[in-house]
């Protein structure tokens, strides 16, 4: 017995869909993170306040502090005759502190431990 209807090799089917293959996963361009330095930033931080956390990656505030904040302090040095190093000395350590704790929280947010 034969087949009535055989097969056409090249017959249209509209239901046709082809085989779901996996789709490999793509690689993910990945970036390089360099470590940024506490020392450096303190630094940076001692002879320009703000540069500091500029380099530690904490831009705006930097700038903030770079244009606006050390400006501010410098005048009331200035016009008070030295007594305005009574508020300069501690901001400058405050500020050495901050752009510290800066690098070494970029640091630790991107797996970079630094000897």
């Amino acid at each position: 017995m034969s087949n009535p209807n055989p097969p056409q090799p090249y017959e249209y089917d509209p239901n046709y869909r082809p085989p779901a293959y996996p789709q490999q996963p793509r690689p993910q361009p990945q970036g390089v993170v360099t470590a940024k330095s506490p020392g450096i930033a303190v630094l940076l931080e001692i002879f320009l306040p703000g540069a500091g956390l500029i380099y530690a990656g904490s831009v705006v505030v930097g700038l903030l502090i770079l244009f606006i904040v050390t400006p501010l302090m410098w005048v009331s040095v200035v016009f008070t005759v030295g007594i305005g190093l009574l508020w300069y000395i501690p901001y400058l350590i405050i500020m050495m502190v901050a752009s510290y704790s800066v690098a070494s929280g970029y640091n630790r947010r991107n797996g970079i431990t630094v000897r």
